[in-house]
């Protein structure tokens, strides 16, 4: 049997107050830089996602007994919610940013969260296959051409006026991502399965 390795994520769903408010966003970061913003990827709508736990490279038929682990930890994790705190380049204390991040407050609920999901890989494939980093919630805005000479010199004019979102970000659910990265190399994301917190 021909194995397929596949990369996969958890990532919690955008609500659509959010992707309407980053949308908004990004058209008009658009409409006041056009000189710089043909240097940025941006991301498209139905792509936004926060990852709560990347799980790197995975053979596909393993897929099913990681469905069952992580309905497993759904079932005994509570929903809870996330703080919205601002735009900013990224990565944070990096030489050189290469996205726009929307950053969210430090949450312990997601942490535990995504530890459990660490855990459940581990005891599945008795050795730590899920890619270590550090946690840190935010949504990729958008990706910053590294081949571009002149960005840097106007990313400072780029305003990251906050968008006006006040509400909470509800995490009740997540979803078994798969990213895919076609011959461009873009990454897309696709969505495999969706879990509900808290044994609903």
């Amino acid at each position: 049997m021909d194995i397929k390795i596949v990369r996969l994520f958890i990532s919690l769903p955008v609500p659509e107050t959010y992707r309407d408010a980053f949308g908004e966003w990004q058209h008009e970061c658009i409409r006041r830089h056009e000189e710089v913003t043909g240097q940025l990827r941006w991301t498209q709508r139905e792509q936004l996602h926060l990852t709560a736990r990347f799980l790197g490279d995975v053979d596909d038929q393993r897929i099913s007994a990681l469905e069952q682990a992580f309905a497993t930890v759904c079932r005994v994790t509570p929903p809870f919610e996330l703080i919205f705190e601002k735009l900013v380049y990224a990565p944070p204390a990096a030489r050189s940013f290469s996205m726009i991040w929307a950053l969210f407050q430090d949450s312990e609920p997601l942490r535990i969260f995504s530890d459990a999901i660490a855990v459940s890989c581990r005891e599945m494939f008795s050795e730590d296959r899920v890619t270590v980093k550090e946690l840190i919630p935010h949504i990729t805005l958008a990706r910053i051409n590294i081949s571009s000479q002149n960005f840097g010199r106007h990313a400072g004019n780029i305003s990251l006026n906050q968008p006006p979102i006040s509400e909470l970000f509800p995490a009740a659910s997540c979803t078994l991502m798969q990213s895919v990265r076609d011959i461009s190399g873009e990454h897309t994301y696709h969505p495999l399965k969706n879990f509900q917190l808290g044994g609903r």
